[in-house]
């Protein structure tokens, strides 16, 4: 296929001639030819001449020369014969572009914005909780079950101390996790015990002063676990975290 476009790089006509042979004798093959016409293989929408040939407008060319300002994209306007960007701010939930002043906004609710921020509190409070806190260098987990096996190893150590006539305190091997066995009394335990008490306190502390307050979509993890750390004696656990 030949596609024939006039000097004003007006569409005229498509062809069903080899390109090769069309462009031997235009005139043969369309008899209205002039030498100001042009020939191409390819059919172009929107044809300019560049470099002594034609070829499709770009996106940017369409714009400022046709005025095609539908194609201009979020961020964009035109000033002074050129397409300015303007970068999305970070902290936008629902980023929302006003194309009169040229300027980012905030297209979300109030209710969608505190909704988004107190799903990221509550989903960093079950990793934390998950990876637990620092007890001596070990990692103690804060799992509903890792609650329970703790107060029943406290109570089984009591039982043991109050049916045996021996002051020296029992021991019991407890698992901080599988790689991390301690050999621990009764004591240590209720000391562990307390240690996730205080912990999980905090924790459930710092959700409560963090909702409280204004609703900030870029708060990460470690903005959660720097506050734990600095109201907490307790750490939280750092290697997995």
């Amino acid at each position: 296929m030949v596609h024939l476009y006039d000097n004003n790089l007006k569409f005229l006509v498509s062809l069903n001639y080899e390109y090769e042979d069309f462009i031997k004798e235009p005139s043969k093959y369309y008899l209205d030819w002039e030498i100001s016409f042009y020939a191409t293989q390819d059919k172009y929408n929107s044809p300019i001449l560049s470099d002594g040939a034609l070829r499709e407008k770009t996106r940017e060319e369409l714009i400022l020369i046709d005025n095609k300002l539908e194609l201009l994209q979020d961020g964009e306007y035109i000033k002074q014969g050129k397409i300015i960007v303007v970068p999305c701010p970070e902290g936008l939930l629902k980023k929302k572009w006003d194309k009169i002043a040229h300027v980012w906004g905030e297209g979300a609710t109030i209710e969608e914005l505190k909704e988004y921020y107190f799903n990221k509190i509550n989903t960093y409070k079950a990793e934390i909780l998950e990876v637990g806190f620092d007890f001596n260098g070990h990692q103690q987990k804060c799992r509903e079950k890792d609650l329970a096996l703790l107060g029943n190893a406290v109570s089984a150590l009591d039982d043991m101390q109050t049916f045996k006539v021996i002051v020296e305190e029992h021991q019991i091997n407890w698992a901080f996790n599988d790689n991390d066995i301690v050999s621990m009394t009764e004591t240590d335990l209720r000391e562990l015990r307390m240690s996730g008490a205080i912990f999980i306190n905090t924790v459930y502390g710092v959700e409560a002063q963090l909702k409280a307050s204004e609703a900030n979509i870029l708060l990460e993890k470690q903005d959660f676990i720097k506050k734990v750390d600095e109201l907490s004696t307790v750490k939280c656990f750092k290697s997995s975290i």
